[in-house]
């Protein structure tokens, strides 16, 4: 029940500061003023009083037992002793002290043969790491260590380490030390001074250590009180009974709460965990943004350039257009004159008409080819075999031919010149008697100039039927490529018009979008600067989130933490006999409700209060070191303790 007994310190610091004061009080001046002052007790009192060396370890001990006026008897193993406030006659034989008196209140010194304390209690030291006695470490400096223990004395008999409570105080000197570190102790400034104060509870022990650094190391005795932990507590019992029996109630609440809020804590990680992803996934995504709305601000700056340019050649394209459209539809209007002047029939008309006279030409050439046989056969029969008359129709017809062909001056002259030929050819073979020998040199004459006017309405090379049948085959072609080129130009001359019209519009619409781009851009700058204040707050936010997660994931194990501890302290409380601990309780808060037992001789009768007063010799700079000039002889503590006394 060492937890319940510290929530006694202050209590004890207070009377441990009061038993300091007790030997002053009870030793008076001798006179007994001061004794009648004072209440008086019932029973003995003792203060055992100490001096230990700077490692702990004993030098010298004595009580100071006081007692009401009468006759006493006591009990105790002293090399002397002697009374303090009276001159009435002490008699000490086989640990046996007889004094009668009649002061109101006598007190008495018996020094120990012998001491074993309760408590074993221990300084050790170091400067700067190593192992040095109290005497090496007077007047040195450097980082020191001092290490204080107390621990249980098993040679001592008795419940003292059990019952008692101890208050030791170290005072460091502010001249001497600087960066103290006492981590058990309560530090107060006492000047320039530090007191350390050690407060241990019964049954307790301590080891620590003191760290500082010092300047010619010196330390002031220390002090260790001890008194008896009886408080004599009036305390409830039905009362603490019903306030465990609440709190036992109250640990079960807290324990569902802490398994709620730790359930709790766990679902509020997993949304904090999934907050996280979505931040870091959000965090990309304005990343991305931030990056395209860049990628389209640059890429309307060269729109923009685009169009500036394209606004500036816009007139050039509808003048283009317009040009076009009155180029194709000129063409158009030609082509319908064209369309206009031809006519098709008459050409297929006079095609065959060209035909026939060709036909013509080439029977009349047959027939000169029969003449001149015909002649060269009669020249040597001289038979005249109706040529003449043959000749005849055949120059008939092939005027009749001729007369339907348009013929150019020269070639109508050659012709005429070949008929008149032929004509006079006919003469002279009709005349009689026919001179056929003679008429000869015409007819071959005539074959040659037929032949020279089939050349030239041939060209030459090929029959005239032949070259005939291809021109009109060439005639017909130029006439559907004719047709197919009308309708094209057609079709051309209103697809420019649509092209026109469009190309208006179109550079219409490119003046108000050039009008309307500034606003575009100014959006888009707007939209850029947005977008960089997004993912500038999304990285905020991505940290803030970071850092939430982080401590959702502290709550969540300290609620874990904290649910274990609830469910641990619920376990406990729920097996814990309640009327028990509060019997314990008491018996340690409360006091046995029993006088202390004597200190000096178990075989002491009633004793109302017994003391410890322990003090280490101090440790001070050798006269040598301080460079001072030899002290007066110090007092021992037995004169100090006379002059406290006035004695």
């Amino acid at each position: 029940m060492k937890t319940s007994k510290r929530t006694t310190a202050i209590i004890l610091a207070a009377l441990l500061v009061f038993s300091t004061t007790v030997p002053a009080l009870a030793a008076g001046d001798g006179t007994g003023a001061l004794a009648e002052e004072t209440p008086e007790p019932s029973a003995k009192e003792e203060v055992i009083y100490v001096t230990l060396d700077a490692a702990g370890g004993p030098v010298s001990a004595y009580a100071v037992n006081s007692f009401p006026g009468g006759e006493i008897t006591d009990y105790g193993d002293y090399d002397s002793v002697r009374v303090l406030n009276t001159s009435d006659p002490i008699e000490y034989k086989n640990g046996v002290v007889n004094i009668t008196t009649d002061a109101k209140r006598i007190y008495y010194q018996g020094e120990f043969k012998n001491v074993e304390l309760p408590w074993e209690i221990a300084l050790t030291y170091k400067l700067d790491g190593r192992d040095v006695t109290a005497e090496e470490i007077a007047g040195r400096s450097g980082q020191v260590e001092i290490r204080f223990t107390v621990t249980k004395n098993e040679r001592c008999s008795g419940s003292f380490y059990d019952d008692y409570a101890l208050q030791a105080n170290f005072t460091l000197p502010g001249g001497v030390f600087s960066g103290i570190s006492a981590p058990d102790a309560t530090v107060a400034a006492v000047g320039a001074d530090r007191q350390l104060t050690y407060t241990l509870l019964p049954g307790e022990g301590i080891d620590t250590v003191i760290t500082a650094a010092a300047d010619g190391f010196s330390l002031p005795a220390v002090s260790i009180n001890g008194i008896y932990l009886n408080l004599n507590v009036d305390i409830d019992a039905q009362d603490i009974k019903d306030q465990v029996g609440r709190l036992v109630n109250a640990t079960g609440q807290l324990n569902s709460g802490a398994s709620a809020l730790y359930t709790g804590s766990e679902a509020l990680r997993d949304g904090a965990a999934g907050l996280l992803d979505g931040s870091t996934s959000l965090r990309s995504g304005i990343a991305e943004l931030d990056a395209g709305v860049e990628e389209l601000q640059d890429g309307l700056i060269v729109m923009r350039g685009g169009l500036d340019e394209l606004y500036a050649n816009s007139g050039a394209l509808v003048s283009g257009a317009g040009q076009i459209y009155a180029g194709l539809a000129e063409i158009d209007a030609q082509l319908s004159v064209l369309d206009s002047l031809i006519d098709v029939d008459r050409l297929l008309q006079i095609i065959g008409d060209i035909k026939n006279i060709v036909s013509g030409l080439e029977s009349a050439y047959a027939d000169a080819q029969s003449l001149q046989n015909m002649i060269q056969v009669s020249a040597a029969s001289g038979a005249n075999s109706g040529a003449g008359s043959s000749l005849e129709g055949g120059i008939a017809s092939l005027e009749g031919i001729l007369s339907q062909i348009e013929l150019t001056e020269e070639q109508r002259a050659a012709v005429n010149d070949s008929i008149a030929s032929i004509k006079h050819s006919a003469e002279l073979i009709l005349s009689d008697p026919p001179d056929l020998s003679g008429l000869l040199p015409y007819v071959q004459d005539l074959l040659a100039k037929l032949d020279a006017l089939i050349g030239q309405l041939t060209g030459g090379g090929q029959t005239l039927g032949g070259y005939i049948e291809q021109l009109a085959d060439m005639l017909t072609e130029a006439l559907n490529k004719l047709t197919a080129l009308r309708e094209g130009i057609s079709q051309l001359t209103e697809g420019s018009a649509e092209l026109y019209s469009g190309v208006s519009e179109y550079t219409s619409g490119v003046a108000q979008l050039t009008d309307g781009f500034g606003s575009v851009m100014s959006g888009v700058s707007a939209l850029a600067e947005g977008s960089s204040a997004l993912l500038a707050g999304s990285d905020e936010l991505g940290s803030g989130v970071s850092e939430l997660y982080n401590g959702v994931a502290e709550l969540a194990s300290g609620a874990q933490s904290m649910a274990s501890g609830a469910s641990a302290l619920n376990s406990e409380t729920n097996s814990l006999d309640v009327q028990a601990e509060i019997d314990s309780l008491l018996a340690d808060i409360g006091g046995s409700m029993e006088a202390p037992e004597s200190f000096a001789d178990g075989r002491n009768g009633t004793v109302t209060a017994v003391q410890f007063v322990i003090q280490t010799e101090a440790i001070e700079v050798p006269a040598d070191d301080a460079g001072l000039e030899p002290a007066a002889e110090e007092q021992s503590f037995w004169d100090k303790l006379l002059a406290l006394f006035g004695l």
